[in-house]
C-alpha cells in the first residue's frame, strides 16, 4: 500500500525505513546503553526492506553497515604437532631378493609444515616370528629424513639394501613439525598389527 507521500515506486518510503533502522541503531549505542538486548538486533535485523544486505555490528560506537565493510577478522588456531601417519608399505616394483624399497605419505602438519619424518625399521629373521611393534620401538634403527632447505619437500622412499633371504622387515614412522612430533609411532601394517 502507497501512501500519499510515497514515490510510486516505493523509493521515498524505503528511504524513510532506512533513516529509522540507523536512528533506533544509534540511539541504541548513543543513549547510554552498552549493548542492544538480542531481541532489538533481532527486531532490527529482520524488520528492514532488505535485512540480508545490512547487519549490526556489536563493537564500539557502531550502527549498520552495508554487508561487507564490517570489520571481519580471520579465524586463526595455533599449530599443534601433526598427527599420527599413516603404515609404511612397500614398493613391490623395486624388490630384489636382496633389497625392499618402503613408502610413506607425509600428513598434514595441522597449522605448520612437516620438517623431519623419523622411521624406526628392523629387520628380523622369518623362523623368529614376526617383529613385535613395541620390540620395534625400543630396539628399532632410526633414519632421519630431512625437509629439503631448497625445495621444502621430504624424501618418501626409502631402500633398504643387503637383505638375505628369509629375513622379514619391519618399520614405522613419526612426522615432526615446528611444534613436535606426533605423539604415537604409525602402525604396522599387515592383519591384527595395526596399533
Amino acid at each position: 500500500m502507497v501512501g500519499p507521500s510515497v514515490d510510486a515506486d516505493g523509493s521515498r518510503l524505503h528511504q524513510q525505513h532506512q533513516h529509522q533502522r540507523v536512528h533506533q541503531t544509534s540511539a541504541l549505542y548513543g543513549g547510554g546503553k552498552a549493548r542492544p538486548s538480542r531481541t532489538e538486533v533481532q527486531r532490527l535485523l529482520l524488520h528492514g526492506p532488505e535485512p540480508d544486505t545490512w547487519e549490526v555490528v556489536l563493537h564500539q560506537g557502531a550502527a549498520l553497515q552495508p554487508r561487507g565493510h564490517c570489520l571481519v577478522d580471520p579465524i586463526t588456531t595455533l599449530a599443534t604437532t601433526p598427527p599420527r601417519m599413516e603404515a609404511i608399505e612397500s614398493i613391490p616394483e623395486h624388490r630384489t631378493a636382496q633389497s625392499i624399497a618402503l613408502r610413506w605419505t607425509v600428513p598434514w602438519g595441522n597449522g605448520d609444515t612437516i620438517r623431519r619424518i623419523e622411521i624406526l625399521w628392523m629387520v628380523q629373521d622369518l623362523e623368529d616370528g614376526n617383529v613385535e611393534y613395541q620390540t620395534l620401538i625400543r630396539n628399532g634403527k632410526k633414519e632421519i629424513f630431512q625437509q629439503d632447505p631448497e625445495t621444502g619437500k621430504i624424501q618418501t622412499e626409502f631402500l633398504l639394501p643387503k637383505l638375505q633371504p628369509g629375513q622379514v622387515v619391519a618399520a614405522v614412522a613419526r612426522p615432526f613439525n615446528g611444534i613436535g612430533g606426533a605423539r604415537l609411532w604409525s602402525p604396522m601394517p599387515g592383519p591384527g598389527r595395526g596399533k
